[in-house]
């Protein structure tokens, strides 16, 4: 997945996606990250930044959704930025590496 995006000027809560998190999926942290894409997008508001590790993220997972549903599709609020290429695992906005990360 492909995604370029800018930064937001509105302040909102940090939102952390990593499908190799093992903490408690709240988004709050990396190490607490949501492993689906589509959770966080889920309680994503306006001025919400999601942060978004190295990884393959599919519309059709997460909590409630049904795998393999050819017909879902990621849809993204106005007003939320989404930052992908962050390194696995996580980092600050500075390490994204989009060549390494695409």
């Amino acid at each position: 997945m492909g995604l370029t995006t800018a930064l937001s000027s509105a302040s909102g809560d940090v939102i952390h996606v990593d499908g190799t998190a093992k903490g408690g999926g709240t988004g709050t942290t990396w190490a607490d990250a949501y492993v689906h894409l589509e959770d966080a997008l889920g309680v994503a508001v306006a001025g919400d930044q999601i942060w978004v590790a190295a990884g393959t993220y599919r519309p059709d997972q997460g909590t409630g959704l049904t795998p393999g549903d050819r017909f879902r599709s990621f849809t993204l609020l106005d007003g939320v930025t989404l930052l992908g290429s962050f390194p696995p695992g996580g980092g600050e906005p500075g390490e994204r590496d989009l060549a390494t990360h695409p």
